[in-house]
């Protein structure tokens, strides 16, 4: 390379590099001066720290139609509409159960996160797994629970941090489950965060639609899904 190109070359990056400081300056201080009305760095979830139980929470307080957010069964409607379930029950009468015991099988210690009973005809059962994932066969005594409890009128759905699918069902009876719309693995980054944007979107509360907009916030920063092949 020549003197002569180096030293362009050079000046172009100098220059890159000026302006980009020059444009990050103007940024700060448009943020800060915004900041007043908008406080964009405040989010909720850094003070509540939330771990697993905590998440579950708060997505069985919106799915709540009788819950505090006061928005009825706005929120289940959307949460319905992203798994492809259309129940023809009156949504209002949803009874949401947290840490649901196993009680119809032999294994009957365990938790189920949330479930969602319509009616006593049918049942939803939500495993909420953002970081950890299930104990030996968990998921595998919930379908059977379920089962026995209701038959065919259930489903499972399993919300993953990273997309990854559960490993705690036979991969026969999980292929199984997914084919025959029992089975709906939910990621955080996509699935979730568009559940969320459409309850922000359709909710009448600005004080909810302050705390639904921390929440995907919160996801956006904390969850990444698993690259697909």
């Amino acid at each position: 390379m020549s003197k002569e190109k180096q030293y362009v070359t050079e000046d172009r990056i100098v220059k890159y590099f000026s302006e980009l400081e020059f444009r990050l300056s103007i940024y700060k201080k448009t943020k800060k001066e915004t900041d007043i009305y908008l406080a964009s760095c405040f989010n909720v979830f850094d003070y509540i720290n939330p771990n697993e139980n905590k998440l579950s929470e708060i997505i069985a307080d919106l799915l709540n139609p009788n819950g505090a957010h006061g928005q009825n069964d706005t929120f289940l409607k959307g949460f319905l509409n992203i798994i492809g379930k259309e129940l023809h029950y009156n949504l209002m009468n949803c009874k949401i159960t947290r840490e649901d015991l196993t009680k119809y099988i032999i294994n009957n210690k365990r938790r189920i996160d949330v479930t969602l009973n319509f009616e006593n005809k049918f049942e939803i059962g939500i495993e909420n797994k953002p970081w950890d994932k299930e104990q030996e066969n968990q998921l595998q005594d919930y379908q059977k629970h379920l089962r026995k409890k209701f038959g065919e009128n259930f489903c499972i759905v399993y919300i993953s941090g990273n997309g990854s699918e559960p490993e705690s069902l036979n991969p026969k009876l999980k292929k199984q489950l997914i084919k025959e719309k029992k089975l709906f693995v939910l990621k955080y980054k996509s699935d979730v965060k568009f559940w969320l944007d459409k309850c922000y979107k359709e909710c009448k509360s600005e004080k909810i639609r302050l705390f639904i907009n921390d929440f995907i916030q919160y996801i956006d920063q904390n969850f990444e899904d698993l690259m697909e092949d």
